[in-house]
């Protein structure tokens, strides 16, 4: 996990990381407005279950001391591009590694598998996640690669490719309510 915010580096707007102090739970959010007395904060919960709740209303809004966010409970986190790509994704692991933020067993299969899948596709590293088909991309790969690899290796390439373009959606996925006070 990276080091705490100080009241100077925030800013509305600033994507950030935090950790709830009771459970140890981490949440990714913005900052949505700075009081006198912290932050607040929108957290998005995308897999929120009541279908009948507006996505842009899914989360809750929380205020992180300014005490906390310095001792480590917000820390500043990856910007979320506007049109993740490939290279957005290979990026995002390769930080979520160095910085901790995802075990580096798993970051590493990640990269293993979004590299390898991601360059036998036709726009390779530069192909549009927001409109990827991850199941014909693999299908893609898994023709390519037929008898120059091993089964269980194009396997392995093909689960790590799933995992990493599906928690990096999940994981950057930012939306603000329009009607949040601040």
């Amino acid at each position: 996990m990276s080091t705490g915010l100080t009241r100077a580096e925030m800013s509305e707007g600033l994507d950030v990381g935090l950790i709830d102090q009771g459970t140890g739970a981490r949440w990714r959010g913005t900052i949505i407005s700075l009081a006198p007395h912290g932050a607040r904060v929108w957290v998005p919960t995308p897999h929120a279950g009541d279908a009948n709740i507006r996505p842009q209303e899914r989360g809750f809004l929380t205020t992180v001391t300014y005490q906390a966010a310095r001792s480590g409970a917000m820390w500043a986190e990856q910007p979320v591009p506007e049109r993740p790509c490939g290279r957005d994704v290979l990026e995002y692991w390769a930080w979520a590694r160095r910085t901790g933020r995802v075990r580096r067993p798993s970051a590493t299969a990640y990269l293993h598998g979004a590299r390898k899948v991601l360059a036998e596709l036709p726009d390779g590293y530069d192909t549009d996640l927001k409109t990827l088909d991850v199941e014909d991309a693999i299908a893609h790969y898994r023709r390519a690669r037929r008898g120059d690899l091993a089964p269980a290796s194009i396997t392995q390439y093909t689960s790590g490719f799933r995992r990493a373009v599906i928690r990096y959606l999940a994981e950057t996925a930012r939306t603000v309510p329009r009607n949040s006070a601040r």
